[in-house]
């Protein structure tokens, strides 16, 4: 066998001083076995550092997803579990409260109310609401047109005024002259728009919804919008 012409008594082919490849190779070799979670750290084994955007293309979904509800697992929430936030107490008892002396009063109203009723601020009545409701879409407007979240709120209360205008336009022009226009402009404006409206909000929280789903690692079918719970619930509540 024939030995290194160098001090390290070695073959050839061993000695990194005559094959100076040998490291390179070898290099090449341990950085083309594939990091699974499981090699950098989502196991019991031993963490190898965080994982590269090639590593992570070879995973399977199912290593994803384990991955993401990892993560999901760390992330800080705003509030305790034991502890839930005033805040959510008042809305829900203000909102159940309101509902139900809502009830009574709607039954007094409706044989207490005159048929007709004269008003001195009809005119500020109308051009206030329809400057709230121009501020709105404009701003809606802008909200959808930079892309920001904030548009599904823009466009809820956009749809609300629209109908709340439809509304009041129709019934006190009811019986009139003037009852034709409102009919109209309600039936081809105002409430398509805001049909138009709440369907986007809902196709823009569907969309969100089931992205946000893929990142917490929840596979399957999108969950609808009347079942989806808080973003912000720990992993085992939402």
């Amino acid at each position: 066998m024939n030995l290194c012409a160098t001090s390290c008594g070695t073959t050839p082919r061993a000695c990194s001083t005559c094959s100076p490849s040998t490291d390179t190779e070898a290099t090449a070799q341990r950085q083309s076995v594939r990091r699974s979670p499981e090699s950098v750290g989502l196991g019991h084994t031993r963490s190898m550092g965080i994982p590269t955007r090639v590593d992570v293309e070879q995973w399977t979904p199912a290593e994803r997803a384990q991955l993401a509800r990892l993560l999901d697992e760390f992330v800080p929430r705003p509030f305790p579990r034991s502890h839930p936030p005033r805040r959510r107490v008042v809305v829900i008892a203000a909102t159940c409260a309101g509902a139900v002396l809502l009830l009574p009063w709607i039954g007094y109203l409706s044989v207490s109310l005159p048929r007709s009723h004269s008003v001195r601020a009809w005119d500020v009545l109308w051009v206030g609401f329809d400057v709230v409701l121009a501020c709105c879409l404009a701003l809606t407007g802008w909200l959808v047109v930079q892309r920001r979240q904030l548009a599904t709120f823009g466009l809820v209360v956009g749809a609300t005024l629209l109908v709340c205008y439809a509304w009041f336009d129709v019934c006190l022009s009811w019986n009139s002259s003037e009852q034709g226009w409102p009919l109209a402009t309600a039936g081809l404006v105002e409430l398509p728009a805001a049909v138009l409206f709440v369907t986007s909000a809902v196709r823009i929280l569907q969309r969100t919804s089931a992205i946000t789903q893929q990142l917490r690692g929840r596979g399957g079918a999108p969950v609808g919008l009347w079942r989806q719970r808080f973003v912000m619930l720990p992993p085992d509540e939402s």
